[in-house]
C-alpha cells in the first residue's frame, strides 16, 4: 500500500482510530511507520495512545493526538482554559500534540455550550493563538470553518506563525494557571502566553532577544475580553533585550507576540 502511495506523490498521512493500545495495536503503529519511513512518508497518528518515543526510532513519526483535546467541546464543557494549561504541563511532556487548535467562536466559561455544528470553544481569541506558540504541534490545523475566519482580527497571526521552531525558551510557568513560552524561528521570535483562573497582569523580561532593536507586534486581550472574548487589541511597538513588556490577560486569556528585528 505505501509503495502506491508513494508513487502517487504523498507525501504524508495521517492515521486515525486505532482506539486500543493493545499488543496488535502498537504493533501495527509500528508497521505503519516503518512502512512509511521506507516510502519517505510522513505519518500523524490520531485516535492513538499518548507518545512513547516512537518519533526518535522513526522520525517521520511527525504528530501525535493521545490528548482529550478540543473537539471535545462539540458534545460537552471539558475543554475549559484551566484544561488547556493543564495539558502543557502534563500531556505535552511525552511529546507532540494535536489539540484541534484555532476556534474563533469563543463563550465565557458561565455562557458555554456544546454543539456539533458550529461548535463554541471557551478562552478568549488570544488564549487560542497562543497555543500555536505554547504547545508543541508540528502539524496545526485552524479547526474551525472556513467563515469564521472570514475578516476576523488575529486571523493574520495564524498566517504567520510557523509550524517547525529553532529554538524555545519557557519564560514563566505555573502548573494550570500561566504558561509564557518564546520559539525561535530564524531571527524572528515568538511569544505566546496563556492564564486561567483569575485575571492578572505579567511583566515579560525580554532579555533572550539578541542585539539590537525588534518591531514587535502584539495581539493581546481587551479589558472586556472575559465578557466578551472574540475581541482583541493589536499593538506595535519598538523594543529591545533591555526591555520588559507588560500585558494584562482576563481570566482564561492570552496574547501573542511577533518580534521581528529592525
Amino acid at each position: 500500500a505505501f509503495s502506491a502511495f508513494e508513487e502517487m506523490g504523498w507525501s504524508g498521512m495521517m492515521v486515525d482510530f486505532f482506539d486500543h493500545d493493545d499488543q496488535d495495536h502498537v504493533e501495527f503503529a509500528e508497521e505503519i511507520l516503518e512502512a512509511a519511513a521506507r516510502h519517505h512518508i510522513l505519518i500523524h497518528f490520531h485516535g492513538i495512545w499518548k507518545p512513547t518515543g516512537l518519533e526518535r526510532t522513526y522520525p517521520n513519526l511527525m504528530n501525535h493526538e493521545g490528548a482529550l483535546n478540543l473537539e471535545y467541546l462539540k458534545w460537552s464543557a471539558l475543554c475549559t482554559p484551566k484544561h488547556n494549561l493543564n495539558m502543557a504541563f502534563t500531556r505535552l511532556l511525552a511529546g507532540p500534540m494535536d489539540y484541534h487548535l484555532g476556534g474563533f467562536n469563543s463563550l465565557s466559561e458561565d455562557e458555554f455550550y456544546s454543539r456539533q455544528v458550529a461548535p463554541f470553544v471557551m478562552g478568549s481569541r488570544c488564549h487560542m493563538l497562543a497555543m500555536y506558540v505554547c504547545f508543541d504541534n508540528p502539524a496545526p490545523m485552524i479547526a474551525d470553518y472556513p467563515m469564521a475566519y472570514e475578516s476576523q482580527p488575529g486571523f493574520s497571526f495564524l498566517k504567520q506563525v510557523p509550524t517547525w521552531w529553532d529554538e524555545t525558551r519557557v519564560l514563566v510557568d505555573e502548573i494550570g494557571e500561566t504558561l509564557v513560552t518564546a520559539r525561535r524561528k530564524g531571527t524572528d521570535w515568538y511569544v505566546g502566553g496563556m492564564t486561567a483562573e483569575e485575571m492578572r497582569g505579567m511583566e515579560i523580561a525580554l532579555d533572550f532577544l539578541g542585539d539590537g532593536k525588534f518591531q514587535a507586534t502584539v495581539w493581546k486581550d481587551t479589558p472586556d475580553s472575559d465578557k466578551y472574548p472574540n475581541q482583541l487589541n493589536v499593538e506595535r511597538l519598538e523594543l529591545d533585550s533591555e526591555g520588559v513588556l507588560k500585558v494584562d490577560l482576563v481570566d482564561g486569556g492570552g496574547f501573542v507576540i511577533i518580534l521581528e528585528p529592525r
